[in-house]
């Protein structure tokens, strides 16, 4: 595996992007829509990790030219006897990097970069959640956990103080999204040795 820099894996994630843009893009306004209404629903806040979960292995595929269309990734994991299994995932991860970052704020950070890739392997590579968390982890540190800790904890910031901007920061944040989940396609597809890269 020849090692990348952080800006060589945004690089390569931008230019897979930009030639599948209007099917990421369409899906990713779905996705945020959906998110968005399950949020204040309350009652289907259950389903969040499902279409996050759905969404991600929809970009693996687009980078992986499969045939894929607009919509796809709404019940992906709906249909996918491990649904179950992505809700109790995200739920460990998302109490572990609250309760790390309340605590003394660096563990959670780095429970946030290590466990990123962890859905990526426990779908594509049917993986048990443990052994994706311990996989995501090793991947990471493998590759670098420096480097992709400045990478995916940048991403991460410039999201979220995006918010905060009314209209173009929303705006731009939509625009963005695709390319930076992209981004962990391309650190999860390095990391098992399947990235073709692109001159």
């Amino acid at each position: 595996m020849k090692e990348k820099t952080a800006l060589e894996y945004l690089s390569i994630a931008f230019d897979i992007a930009k030639d599948n843009y209007g099917i990421l893009f369409l899906n990713y306004l779905i996705y945020s829509l959906i998110l968005f209404l399950l949020i204040i629903s309350y009652v289907g806040i259950l389903a969040i990790p499902l279409i996050y979960a759905g969404y991600f292995i929809f970009v693996l595929g687009i980078k992986r030219k499969e045939d894929l269309n607009i919509g796809d990734f709404i019940f992906f994991s709906f249909r996918n006897a491990r649904w179950w299994e992505i809700i109790i995932l995200q739920i460990l991860m998302v109490l572990a990097v609250i309760l790390g970052t309340i605590l003394f704020i660096i563990p959670g950070l780095y429970l946030a970069v290590v466990w990123s890739l962890s859905i990526f392997f426990l779908l594509d590579k049917n993986m048990t959640i443990n052994e994706s968390l311990n996989r995501s982890r090793e991947a990471i540190h493998k590759i670098g956990i420096w480097k992709l800790s400045f990478l995916i904890l940048s991403m991460a910031l410039i999201t979220q103080l995006l918010i905060f901007v009314p209209f173009i920061g929303i705006a731009i944040n939509l625009g963005v999204g695709p390319i930076i989940i992209m981004t962990y396609v391309i650190i999860y597809e390095d990391s098992i040795g399947n990235l073709d890269i692109i001159n």
